[in-house]
């Protein structure tokens, strides 16, 4: 979901990540049946969302980081909505109007449920209990473009405070964002709809605090900060050489930890546990990719990021990850699914996506 190519192995990044969404949503079409009727090994593949947002928050930060650091002019803000406008609007309201059009065909566009697709088309379908179950039942996946374009929104304002207090910035968006996390926790330990709906003032900012699933700041943080190492950090060979190897030997431990810690809450739900994987188990997850981030952006493992075919899916991903869901509605196999979900979405990507990039 980033239109930078200026370090190639992070398309490659954005390959793996959505292959991990892919493998997730391709679980009701496997038939080798796991314990809770779905392959389960493929249950923690919706962490591909949080490596798409630990890049949204390196890539989208790092003009702010460079001229923090580096003495680069500002960037514009107004240019920055506008690039977001062109990178993200072309595709999705594509899909959306694919929607519209399969909802009306089928008779089952109600006044209601035109409203919520009024309220996806502003990006704001995750402050609504009708808005987010529609989106769920049709292309879930677009969840997560409510919680990036939101992030979009006040990240100029967020840099701004990293202008002027930019120490106690980056530790302040983490802790904010785990404080989300403890509300995330709490909030799906009593029910969620009944937060989405509670009436007056409450409701109100409890809706724009947090929404339906939450907002990620502390993993878009996590982003932020390694773009600010980035800039600053520049290694020699031999020390980036070690730090590549601790870097993909954490993430080597680190990241099936996290999966069976997922596993255990989303295979066994109601026990005891589950409030630690809320709290906690988001943002290390997204520090285990944070780690396989970095060892992308350091000489001494990029190559491996840069792998021709997987740089192509990346370069894809956003069209993948934006269509994917409508195919999969109506091809129910899974290899058949792939293959059109990958032939609608280069369409799209050089139909839709790139000529408004190229702008």
């Amino acid at each position: 979901m980033m239109d930078t190519h200026e370090l190639p192995a992070l398309d490659g990044v954005r390959g793996l990540a959505i292959i991990l969404v892919i493998f997730y949503h391709s679980a009701a079409l496997i038939r080798w049946k796991g314990p809770q009727g779905s392959l389960a090994v493929s249950t923690f593949g919706f962490s591909g969302v949080l490596l798409f947002f630990v890049l949204s928050g390196f890539l989208l930060f790092l003009p702010y980081a460079r001229a923090l650091v580096v003495g680069h002019p500002w960037p514009s803000a107004k240019r920055f909505y506008r690039r977001r406008v062109r990178r993200i609007l072309p595709v999705y309201l594509s899909v959306l109007a694919s929607m519209a059009v399969l909802l009306a065909g089928s008779g089952n566009l109600t006044a209601t449920r035109g409203v919520s697709l009024g309220l996806a088309a502003l990006l704001m379908h995750n402050l609504s209990t009708n808005a987010t179950t529609l989106i769920a039942q049709i292309n879930g996946a677009l969840w997560t473009l409510a919680i990036e374009w939101q992030f979009y929104l006040v990240l100029p304002w967020i840099a701004l405070a990293f202008r002027r207090w930019p120490r106690p910035a980056l530790g302040a968006l983490i802790i904010g964002g785990l404080a989300l996390r403890v509300l995330d926790a709490a909030v799906r330990a009593h029910g969620i709809a009944v937060s989405m709906t509670a009436p007056g003032p409450v409701g109100v900012l409890f809706r724009l605090c947090y929404g339906y699933y939450g907002r990620y700041l502390e993993v878009f943080a996590l982003g932020m900060g390694l773009s600010l190492l980035y800039v600053v950090w520049h290694p020699s060979r031999r020390l980036a050489l070690w730090i590549s190897g601790l870097a993909l030997a954490a993430f080597g431990g680190g990241f099936p930890a996290c999966s069976v810690w997922a596993m255990a809450f989303l295979l066994q739900p109601g026990v005891p546990r589950d409030w630690t994987w809320f709290v906690f188990g988001v943002w290390i997850t997204g520090l285990c990719f944070a780690l396989l981030l970095l060892v992308a952006l350091l000489p001494s493992l990029r190559a491996a990021f840069s792998f021709a075919p997987l740089r192509f899916v990346g370069m894809l991903s956003y069209s993948i990850y934006a269509w994917h869901g409508l195919v999969f509605l109506f091809v129910r196999s899974l290899l058949p699914a792939l293959a059109v979900s990958m032939l609608v979405s280069a369409v799209s990507y050089y139909g839709i996506e790139r000529p408004f990039l190229r702008r």
